[in-house]
């Protein structure tokens, strides 16, 4: 539950902060990097919190922001889960992978 809680907050959080609006700007360059960053991280931090539950969801969202997945078929040894779930994990100014979906969009037709 705080898993999906901190991922709720983090879509508020860039919603809040339009970085795509404060980009514009060129003075708010460093703004724009930080929150960007603290994004990718949190969102870094969900995947890694999910890993037990949808592992395969889990390693292509790492991928995708450019962390390798993890392999938690035997499960991780002692002290993994600690270097895993530290704020900063996440390599500041590493380019990002192309983007793919990681959910296929569900259509529904008509009401629920």
């Amino acid at each position: 539950m705080a898993t999906l809680a901190l991922a709720e907050t983090v879509n508020g959080y860039l919603s809040e902060q339009v970085p795509w609006r404060a980009i514009k700007d060129s003075s708010r360059k460093d703004v724009v990097a930080a929150v960007l960053y603290g994004v990718l991280e949190a969102t870094r931090l969900v995947g890694v919190c999910l890993q037990p539950l949808v592992p395969e969801f889990s390693n292509r969202l790492l991928v995708q922001l450019g962390c390798d997945p993890l392999d938690s078929r035997h499960g991780l040894s002692p002290g993994a889960w600690e270097q895993l779930v530290y704020w900063g994990g996440l390599p500041h100014g590493q380019p990002l992978p192309q983007a793919t979906p990681l959910l296929a969009r569900l259509e529904l037709e008509g009401d629920l």
